[in-house]
């Protein structure tokens, strides 16, 4: 019987062995961002981002600590109102590595609130909010995003925020094992 440490050692060597191979491969045209191949060489980052994930453990990168506690628990001020639907809308801009959108929030209030409280990766900026087209105040701590609405919405009121953010996302080591955005080409084509 073949143990669990052996076959993942036997996974990492596989997946290591193939990225080695693909980079090998590589013309360098391709623009994978931070660990990417150049001139046919993969970064000690990717190499050991990968045997980490072949491995089952984490490996660490710079993507923020709080975006990767994501589904983690919920602050008092997200406890105070109950998410109906969030509706997304995301252009991807390759020419600049950048993305901006909006998620439009629709919520009902658990008790009376003044304000919303959402999470959004610190790389990203929120460049504005609304409340029925009118301009809503926003405050920044860290991945955490305050929305202070107009008035005090009672408990049992629904209301959708619109939320509009943007900038440079973070770039995955080594995709699907470490989250983040892919940017390539293929033909030329982002």
């Amino acid at each position: 019987m073949i143990s669990t440490v052996s076959r993942r050692r036997r996974r990492a060597a596989a997946v290591i062995a193939c990225m080695i191979g693909a980079a090998a491969c590589s013309d360098g045209s391709t623009s994978g961002g931070s660990g990417s191949p150049v001139d046919g060489e993969v970064s000690s980052d990717v190499l050991a981002a990968l045997k980490a994930a072949a491995e089952g453990r984490s490996f660490e990168d710079d993507l923020d600590a709080a975006t990767m506690k994501t589904g983690g628990p919920l602050s008092s001020m997200q406890r105070a109102f109950d998410v109906r639907r969030y509706d997304l809308s995301v252009r991807v801009m390759p020419a600049t590595r950048t993305i901006e959108g909006q998620v439009a929030v629709t919520f009902a209030a658990l008790e009376d609130l003044g304000a919303i409280e959402l999470n959004l990766d610190p790389r990203l900026a929120v460049t504005g909010a609304t409340l029925d087209g009118a301009a809503l105040e926003t405050a920044r701590d860290g991945n955490r995003a305050v929305i202070n609405l107009p008035e005090r919405l009672e408990t049992g009121a629904r209301a959708t925020v619109v939320v509009s953010f943007g900038g440079k996302p973070h770039i995955a080591l080594a995709p699907p094992w470490h989250g983040g955005l892919v940017w390539s080409e293929v033909d030329g084509t982002p």
